[in-house]
């Protein structure tokens, strides 16, 4: 493996492990199994996991919904995980046989939780393989996990769950001895006092969405949309309760794109004498978040998401922003949270994006699917942020004291593109990354993209972290983005590091729109292989390392995103005239890969030639990304400029 290479896995790896990316050293190639943060603890060749729960003392417990997409094999409906990754089945011989009567059998297992006594509840739909509610069918059962024993079924009544009905999480509290449940198709709230059985629903069928309404989840760059691309119906999906057990938190609609995180009051829905008005008086819209399968109350009190659009576990912070602890290819649609007694996160890989139903008929699922650990210390640090920006969230970074330094990326990249300069430029100086909206972790929504966008979102985002000026660094687009911001706003602009820069001429004659979206957005193994042979000196051969960044890539890029971008710059949006060129006077280094497939070095010298205060540095060995094949010559460039900057 080239060295170059190490570094870009190290980038990936940083974004995927939450740290601070100046700290993080593992790769996915070099580190050896039991050093790395993220743990499969434990594979499954045939059928999904998605609830997770972990005791007191550790023990994991997993389940596997006998659905629609479940394979005919599918023989197990609960498995405890060994420390050594073997699995044993909960009740194999009874409750585990699908045999049995329906009120004394696992119907269908669609979630798990551990009370504050370390009890077992699993939550049945009681709806085989989704075909429906069968009689006796819906139950919520608790275990005694030390003698692996049913100590009570609960039937939920055809009253509150029949038919279509899918219920989908549920959280206990041992204290007040009460149960909260959500269903994913009628939604609302069902809540049940487990002393007596009594249990009814509540909040059913109101809508309560933040201020972006619904948008249509896009996972992997797959639509969840339905065939008009509408977002689809599914109602309240994750659960959580506060460790007091004061409040009950819930995801509302978040399959069909809502991100409202709501909060109840929970001695309101355990007061069965209040009827529905006053109950949803109550409720508050507690945060616009992320889309969410699955949430839980993490050891310091935050809410924390399974992040489906980033592949992500997130987490709601005290003053409304969300820290991405975890992020990775390997985190596919990751679909419930657990922690366990040292804090460690446990999650499923679910995979339910790569179904027929939301490919053409087509499953492109890729077992195995996994259960993995992710270690205290790494997940509990997160440096990367989303915070709100013109009415969307920015994925960003922010590190080190001193004058500030603004690094912006590339058509179809992210701020991973930094990540060796962000370690060596926060030594001395402030260093800001961020994902451009469309790009990365930040959001994707649906709007015309051009070049001003780009610069109201950098300016903004400045602004709210109390940034009055800094020294911009542009690669590729992020350079075309320097200069619209320079021009735009020049006493804001330090200086200017433009590395490759692109589009700021608009697009040869010879290439459309549509050229550029398909170079930017490769789809398959041999596409990808031809957009690493432009951006590097020395691209990598091997097909298991280019399949992982195919598999990366499409998490960060979207289809529509790249297309508006592409036809904007087609129509010459934003394109600069030499007059206005010349205009620019702030210091301005230009770097060139000598080796640059994507920018020709004739381009870069003609751009100097027009900025009145501007050099160039070629930098041999090199391609389009020369701060990450060359990183400390870049560093050290960076820094000449932001360190002889006029202020």
């Amino acid at each position: 493996m080239t060295s170059f290479w190490k570094h870009a896995l190290a980038s990936f790896a940083a974004l995927i492990f939450g740290t601070s990316l100046a700290a993080q050293e593992l790769t996915f190639a070099d580190a050896p199994k039991e050093d790395k943060a993220l743990q499969a603890i434990a594979s499954f060749q045939d059928n999904r996991p998605t609830g997770v729960a972990v005791s007191s003392t550790g023990r994991v417990f997993v389940n596997f919904p006998y659905s629609g997409f479940s394979d005919e094999r599918h023989g197990a409906a609960v498995v405890e995980i060994a420390s050594d990754g073997t699995t044993t089945i909960l009740l194999a011989d009874s409750w585990n046989e699908k045999t049995r009567p329906a009120q004394i059998r696992f119907v269908n297992i669609q979630s798990l939780t551990i009370d504050g006594r370390d009890r077992l509840w699993l939550l049945d739909t009681g709806s085989p393989r989704r075909k429906g509610v069968v009689k006796s069918g819906a139950k919520l059962i608790e275990i005694d996990i030390a003698t692996r024993n049913v100590v009570r079924s609960y039937p939920l009544s055809p009253e509150v769950v029949s038919g279509s009905d899918y219920v989908n999480d549920v959280r206990v509290d041992a204290r007040t001895n009460f149960a909260y449940i959500t269903d994913s198709v009628r939604g609302g709230v069902i809540v049940m006092d487990l002393a007596t059985g009594k249990h009814r629903r509540v909040m059913n069928g109101t809508p309560f969405l933040d201020e972006n309404g619904l948008i249509t989840p896009v996972v992997e760059g797959i639509n969840l949309g339905d065939k008009t691309g509408a977002p689809r119906a599914p109602a309240t999906d994750g659960i959580a309760l506060s460790h007091d057990g004061e409040t009950v938190f819930v995801m509302y609609r978040p399959l069909a794109g809502s991100r409202s995180l709501l909060s109840i009051p929970a001695a309101t829905l355990r007061d069965f004498d209040k009827d529905d008005d006053e109950i949803l008086a109550a409720v508050r819209l507690e945060a616009s978040a992320v889309i969410a399968d699955g949430i839980a109350m993490g050891p310091q009190g935050r809410v924390h998401f399974t992040d489906l659009e980033r592949n992500a576990i997130s987490r709601l912070e005290p003053d409304g922003t969300i820290t991405i602890v975890a992020r990775g290819p390997d985190l596919s649609w990751p679909d419930a949270i657990a922690f366990g007694p040292d804090g460690s996160i446990y999650t499923t890989e679910a995979q339910f994006h790569r179904l027929d139903v939301f490919n053409d008929g087509s499953d492109v699922s890729r077992p195995p699917y996994d259960v993995f650990r992710i270690e205290k210390t790494l997940s509990q640090t997160g440096s990367l942020q989303l915070a709100p920006t013109l009415g969307h969230r920015t994925a960003f970074t922010d590190q080190g004291e001193g004058d500030a330094i603004i690094l912006i990326h590339g058509l179809g990249a992210d701020m991973s593109r930094f990540e060796q300069n962000l370690e060596a430029l926060s030594e001395d100086h402030r260093v800001i990354a961020l994902d451009l909206l469309g790009f990365g972790a930040s959001d994707k929504p649906a709007m015309d993209y051009h070049v001003d966008v780009f610069v109201d979102q950098v300016v903004a985002h400045m602004d709210r972290r109390g940034v009055e000026r800094a020294t911009l660094v542009g690669n590729s687009m992020g350079g075309w983005v320097s200069l619209a911001f320079a021009e735009q706003f020049p006493e804001r602009v330090d200086g200017l590091v433009l590395i490759a820069p692109a589009f700021f001429k608009g697009l040869p004659a010879k290439v459309s729109a549509v050229d550029l979206a398909a170079g930017a957005l490769p789809t398959n193994l041999d596409g990808m292989r031809r957009y690493l042979g432009r951006v590097l000196f020395e691209p990598p051969t091997d097909e298991g390392e280019i399949r992982e960044l195919l598999d990366a890539h499409a998490t960060l890029n979207r289809e529509y995103v790249i297309g508006s971008l592409a036809r904007s710059i087609k129509d010459e949006k934003g394109i600069f005239t030499d007059e206005r060129l010349s205009a620019i006077d702030l210091p301005t280094l230009v770097l060139q890969g000598a080796q640059d497939g994507i920018v020709p070095l004739e381009s870069s010298k003609n751009l100097v030639d027009l900025l009145p205060n501007a050099r160039l540095q070629v930098i041999e060995s090199a391609g389009h990304w020369p701060q990450t094949e060359h990183a400390d010559m870049v560093s050290e460039a960076i820094r000449s400029v932001a360190d002889n900057a006029d202020r």
